[in-house]
């Protein structure tokens, strides 16, 4: 389950990318059973959001990329944004395969791959 979260305390338990406290940042828990599972974190950028992503071991595979969808119809629905922007490392190939999976298309490499997805697209994938 996603919700919206600003209390930094619990973000800070998923230390993968530094804690910035911004309030342009929507930071969304994706919690199960009362307990955290991990963070995204959306910021303005371009025409856009770009989300940041921090899941614990609990919150992989398929659990992961519904946690993504969740997130993206999160967004849609409660903020003006249109589009959502993600930027994964050529090392990091698992989030690659959730946010493809999660209806994101691969727009261009040049050391990151580069992904996006608009509101009607994720309707499509919901």
């Amino acid at each position: 389950m996603i919700e919206r979260t600003q209390d930094y305390r619990r973000i800070k338990r998923f230390p993968e990318w530094p804690l910035v406290v911004d309030s342009e940042i929507f930071y969304l828990m994706e919690t199960k059973d009362g307990k955290d599972m991990g963070v995204w974190a959306f910021h303005q950028w371009w025409d856009g959001l770009l989300i940041h992503a921090s899941l614990g071991p609990e919150c992989r595979g398929r659990d992961a990329v519904n946690s993504a969808k969740e997130a993206f119809r999160w967004i849609f629905e409660n903020t003006g944004y249109k589009k959502i922007y993600a930027e994964i490392s050529n090392e990091k190939r698992p989030a690659q395969f959730v946010a493809s999976w999660a209806g994101m298309d691969y727009i261009y490499s040049n050391q990151n791959k580069r992904y996006y997805l608009t509101e009607s697209d994720v309707r499509a994938v919901a």
